[in-house]
């Protein structure tokens, strides 16, 4: 099994870790840059709390 890649991001003043990816599944949105990284979010509402799931992908080839 292959070890996942974590990069580590200041989001709304937070530092978060974001899993690296090679594709984005349905569902996400582009949010933003960060160094090489294109980073893609998702919003999920769950009862009256929205959850926010991110995901990078190196787009320098």
């Amino acid at each position: 099994m292959k070890k996942k890649k974590y990069i580590k991001v200041k989001l709304g003043g937070q530092l978060i870790n974001i899993e690296v990816t090679n594709s984005i599944p349905d569902g996400y949105v582009l949010y933003g840059y960060h160094e090489e990284y294109a980073i893609y979010c998702k919003e999920e509402v769950i009862g009256e709390d929205t959850h926010h799931y991110f995901l990078a992908v190196n787009f320098i080839i």
